[in-house]
């Protein structure tokens, strides 16, 4: 117990005022009253462990509860909390970056917050419990994070502003219909929000493959039906064997990963890059496509009733 207690982190030690080894070990009087000293300092730091554990337990529904309840104020309102990420981005400095005692608030740091619980078997099955799944399985779509509607807003509202100008330009009625190209400030915007979904989509394949890989009590949920609760928001590409367009009724994990992945491949965005900005977009394109196979390896691993 002593040589064990002596190991302890100075910090640790340091509280529990450990006596020093008498120096006379034939002191039978100095020696007892050592050893009882060391059994009741021993014992009491065991009591602390139990009580931070037990502690520690009774908070693990709660954080779960809490990660569960992001996710669905996430995709309420995505853009709002997009540009938070942005901002925080904006504002991080080095010092900011060693700091990990704050409670995660931006949907990136609550996802990677996530996927380290998830790792424990309890807690995974905790989250598929409580509702988490589909919220995070939804979170793969792309429609689910408005950028389109973004950039629909954006388009029409540029046009409009096109549709003024080009009015008190010209009076030529019979004039070609106005080409809209968005300002730099908007594309820069856009870009910013993609590669956000980007980091999201691919924490979130992290997520998923931390939470169901080699457990066989949990590779049911990558075939769960999500069809209706998904086309609740958009409707979503499911392809065949041979990656054609399939008119399907199911849409689980498995089918949103395959379709993603095949129709990524057509829409690669990596072309001859002249900018740090191009460069980091293909860069983020091939992490999302990494951790998508990642996650469908998971989901497949074993799982016959898949195969």
């Amino acid at each position: 117990m002593y040589r064990t207690l002596m190991s302890l982190p100075e910090e640790d030690r340091e509280p529990l005022d450990i006596p020093t080894l008498p120096t006379n070990m034939g002191d039978e009087k100095a020696l007892q009253t050592f050893i009882a000293r060391i059994k009741e300092i021993w014992q009491g730091r065991q009591d602390y462990l139990k009580e931070i554990e037990e502690e520690y337990m009774a908070n693990v529904p709660d954080i779960i509860e809490s990660r569960i309840l992001f996710l669905k104020e996430y995709i309420s309102t995505p853009i709002q909390y997009l540009e938070s990420v942005i901002k925080e981005e904006d504002d991080t400095t080095d010092a900011d970056i060693d700091d990990d005692d704050d409670a995660p608030n931006t949907i990136i740091e609550v996802l990677k917050d996530l996927e380290y619980h998830l790792s424990d078997l309890d807690m995974a099955r905790d989250f598929y419990t409580m509702g988490g799944w589909p919220l995070l399985i939804s979170l793969l779509t792309d429609e689910i994070h408005g950028l389109e509607k973004v950039i629909q807003e954006i388009v029409l509202a540029q046009n409009y502003t096109n549709m003024i100008e080009s009015s008190t330009t010209t009076s030529d009625s019979s004039s070609s219909a106005l080409t809209i190209k968005l300002p730099e400030e908007f594309q820069l915007y856009i870009q910013r929000l993609q590669h956000t979904i980007w980091n999201i989509q691919s924490m979130t394949c992290w997520c998923i493959g931390t939470a169901i890989k080699n457990v066989d009590e949990f590779k049911p949920w990558a075939l769960e039906d999500f069809s209706d609760l998904l086309r609740q928001h958009q409707p979503v590409i499911t392809l065949d064997a041979t990656g054609n367009s399939a008119d399907e009724t199911t849409v689980n994990a498995i089918t949103i990963l395959l379709s993603k992945i095949s129709v990524d491949e057509q829409s690669n965005p990596v072309h001859d890059y002249s900018n740090d900005l191009s460069s980091l977009e293909s860069k983020l394109w091939f992490q999302k496509k990494q951790k998508e196979l990642y996650a469908l390896g998971a989901l497949l691993r074993g799982n016959f009733n898949a195969i």
